[in-house]
């Protein structure tokens, strides 16, 4: 009971960091996106949303704790992948990229890094019996990415 009152407070503090965090880096933010938009590229998003989410969870860690660092990075990560495999940057315009199944695996990977964030903030207890199993999907689904990707190549 203590543990569900405990974790919708850290989400709601969570919520409210990043929304003051945002408003105050909307022009700084806004200044790196267009820097990386400058020519075309194909991953743009995983690095700076990497960087971002850690930036995020330093601010945070201060008021939430140490998990939140982490917790962070895995959603920048999980948002990169996510958007990595699904748009293409051409000048200052984004471009959806055409189907493939190595992307598709991409985007997965993507969500699986999203869901381990966001449960590492709700619910850490569950996390640890997880976690074993989270890495394993993790590992398959890299390697599926390998190999899908592989053989779109050719």
């Amino acid at each position: 009971m203590l543990l569900s009152k405990l974790s919708i407070f850290t989400i709601g503090e969570y919520a409210a960091g990043l929304i003051k965090i945002f408003k105050k880096c909307k022009s700084f933010i806004s200044v790196c996106i267009l820097t990386i938009m400058s020519n075309t590229k194909k991953h743009v998003f995983f690095l700076p949303l990497l960087f971002i989410g850690m930036g995020i969870g330093f601010i945070l860690q201060q008021y939430m704790g140490g998990s939140v660092f982490v917790a962070s990075m895995f959603i920048g990560m999980g948002l990169g992948f996510f958007l990595d495999s699904f748009l293409v940057v051409e000048g200052n315009k984004f471009h959806p990229k055409s189907f493939k199944n190595s992307r598709i695996t991409l985007s997965i990977l993507g969500i699986l890094f999203i869901f381990v964030g966001v449960i590492s903030i709700v619910n850490p207890a569950l996390l640890e019996h997880l976690w074993n199993y989270l890495i394993a999907i993790g590992f398959i689904l890299f390697g599926l990415y390998l190999l899908l990707r592989g053989w779109e190549k050719k």
